[in-house]
């Protein structure tokens, strides 16, 4: 490519060249920049800096406190302690303080009573809904039970709208659930208000009902007394449907019949299960991110039953959602009488319930019935032998009780003569729980002085292609004693921009730009600078690619304006290349290899190592050398063979 040397102008004695001329010019604007920025924009520094780090520190404990304790914090990290902040959750009910204790003085860190209190939510108790704090809203009213009656007759059968019973102040609509109390003599069934209980086993005396009404928020509980009235029956002789073919059966006298049941009855019994890791109040109420367990273990049969004939359906009735999900455990075949598959093997194993599962909400009724079943329903033998117990239920209720808390401090957010590597932290807990998870600290190092980072290697002029980019490493220019991680910056230009990666600098001409420019590099490790030498950088029209193709055509390695070398394989450095009639090679002056281009995989091997952008390329004797038309070098390969790219090597491109 032509390259401009730029117009002339003609003076008394001298002709001076315009574009050099304004080069010149600009430099030196520049350099009086540079120089005034050491002085004005710069704090004046000299030497070295005398500066004292501090440094942050995370210790994870995951403590949990439910009564006042104390306990003895060794840091990790021991040093000068600046700081002291508290990570974790606390239970919303009662109160709870932690203090740090140094050189027999109290500190406080944390006090519940100082938190947020919109995160705040009061626990609830049973049923009942935290009191509501927005303004504007009515409290709610639980439902009452309006009636002076608290005792009905049954004789075969009583159907009562418990609607004539309870009234909800607020108009609320209700739910209803019924079960009976500490025995199993009745069938009960509840659609929507309407309760209709049957006298099934046909006895007589007394009986309790217990009812719940609720209104979504709060509940009613109702105990009521079933007078039962035994009905005397004549001639009656029971039918049992199993399938619905007619089966002819011909009385034998005195003869035992098989599978007839008599009496058979189950006591249900629904509780909290006790001295276990969950719900260890054994009420019902939990976190939302707590279990409540429940069991039926304590339900009795009234014969010798095989268990292995047993099952459990569970029911979580959603009392927000009004939508149930039922689940079963014990006997597949018992199971499948309620169209459910068993989810665990044993009938009386634990029944867990946590937030979410099952469809739980905030608000829900756990219901248990146990099952015996013991059927055939083959055409040779059929028979059936099922018992169901009655329904017990027990309710569930989690509250988002748990307020996580991060980064908090009191009096500990800055400190002064904590130089001990351990403390004793003194907790405070009245009726709750606290969750420590982190301590975070920090640290006051040692003072240490502070070497400025220094300027090492000029940065040569650049030339680049337009529409490229150019890379150097600046760890080569700049160095720090400290180590110190160096932060950089540069004169900001027209046309060209240059973004700093770690110890990379990327420069980048605007799309289409050709023309030159100068800047200089500041280094800074937050205490000092340094700066590098101006330098300029010339975008120019692009130099033609230098290619290595096979015979069919296809491309092994391009060299492209910028010095970057792409290849079609992998390097292969440090080797003794080998080359077949249809490799690509070069020779050194003893005839043997220094470079092979492979084909056609497009593997290079060199005898040498590689060394990327080189800003400068000398070639030393004996060099084969790779230079453009305009007689500029862009790479060389010596004659140990070792290869000098002006650009970097990329391995594995793919050519068009």
């Amino acid at each position: 490519m032509r390259k401009d040397k730029g117009k002339k102008i003609i003076l008394p004695h001298k002709e001076v060249n315009v574009k050099v001329f304004l080069k010149a010019l600009a430099a030196c604007f520049i350099l009086a920049l540079a120089l005034a920025g050491l002085y004005v924009l710069e704090p004046t520094i000299t030497g070295l800096i005398i500066g004292a780090k501090q440094l942050s520190y995370s210790d994870e404990i995951s403590l949990e406190v439910n009564e006042s304790s104390e306990f003895v914090w060794n840091l990790g990290h021991p040093g000068k302690l600046k700081a002291i902040k508290l990570s974790g959750t606390i239970e919303n009910e009662g109160s709870a303080k932690a203090y740090v204790e140094n050189k027999g003085v109290r500190y406080l860190i944390f006090d519940s009573n100082k938190l947020n209190e919109k995160e705040i939510l009061d626990k609830i108790t049973g049923f009942a809904a935290a009191e509501n704090k927005d303004k504007g809203k009515e409290p709610n009213h639980p439902p009452t039970w309006k009636s002076d009656t608290e005792s009905f007759v049954i004789n075969t059968t009583l159907s009562i709208n418990l609607g004539d019973y309870f009234e909800d102040k607020d108009n609320d609509t209700l739910k209803y659930n019924a079960s009976e109390l500490k025995t199993d003599d009745l069938e009960i069934l509840l659609e929507n208000a309407i309760l209709t209980i049957y006298n099934k086993n046909n006895l007589d005396g007394n009986r309790t009902l217990e009812i719940f009404a609720y209104d979504n928020e709060a509940s009613k509980k109702k105990d009521i007394v079933l007078i039962l009235i035994k009905s005397m029956m004549l001639n009656e002789t029971p039918i049992e449907n199993i399938t619905n073919q007619t089966i002819n059966i011909t009385p034998i006298i005195n003869e035992t019949t098989e599978n007839i049941t008599t009496n058979k009855t189950i006591t249900i019994s629904v509780d909290y299960k006790v001295g276990t890791n969950y719900d260890v109040d054994d009420n019902g109420i939990e976190t939302i991110t707590g279990v409540i367990d429940m069991s039926v273990e304590a339900s009795r049969f009234s014969w010798d039953a095989d268990e292995s004939n047993v099952c459990t359906r569970w029911e979580t009735y959603s009392v927000e959602n009004e939508e149930s999900t039922f689940v079963c455990y014990g006997s597949p075949d018992c199971c499948s009488l309620a169209n459910l598959a068993p989810t665990r093997e044993d009938w009386n194993e634990a029944f867990h319930s946590y937030y979410g599962l099952y469809g739980a909400t905030l608000n829900n009724i756990i219901s248990a019935q146990v099952i015996y079943a013991d059927y055939n329903l083959s055409l040779e033998n059929p028979y059936s032998e099922i018992v169901y117990s009655g329904i017990g239920n027990l309710s569930a209720v989690y509250y988002t009780g748990l307020i996580a808390f991060n980064d908090v401090c009191e009096d500990t957010c800055e400190l002064f003569d904590f130089n001990e590597t351990g403390y004793k932290l003194i907790f405070e807990i009245n009726n709750t729980k606290l969750t420590i998870d982190t301590i975070d600290y920090i640290i006051e190092g040692e003072a240490e002085p502070n070497n400025e980072p220094v300027f090492i290697k000029n940065i040569s002029n650049i030339t680049m292609a337009k529409n490229m980019e150019y890379t150097i490493d600046l760890s080569e220019h700049f160095h720090d004693a400290d180590n110190d991680t160096l932060a950089y910056s540069y004169f900001d230009m027209e046309n060209i921009t240059i973004r700093f990666e770690d110890n990379l600098m990327r420069i980048i001409p605007d799309e289409n730009f050709t023309g030159s420019s100068f800047t200089f590099i500041t280094a800074n490790d937050s205490f000092a600078s340094s700066v590098s030498n101006i330098f300029g950088i010339d975008v120019n029209e692009p130099k033609e690619t230098f290619e290595i193709r096979n015979a069919e055509d296809s491309k092994l390695a391009v060299f492209d304006p910028s010095g970057n070398l792409k290849i079609k394989g992998i390097l292969i450095q440090n080797t003794t290349p080998t080359a077949d009639e249809n490799d690509f090679a070069v020779q050194n002056s003893s005839g043997g290899l220094n470079l092979v281009v492979m084909n056609p995989e497009g593997n290079l091997l060199i005898k040498g190592i590689l060394n990327e952008n080189q800003e400068v390329l000398v070639p030393t004797p004996n060099s084969l050398i790779l230079q453009y038309k305009d007689n500029s070098t862009f790479a060389y390969a010596n004659s140990t063979g070792s290869l000098f790219l002006r650009g970097a090597l990329t391995e594995n491109a793919l050519f068009g």
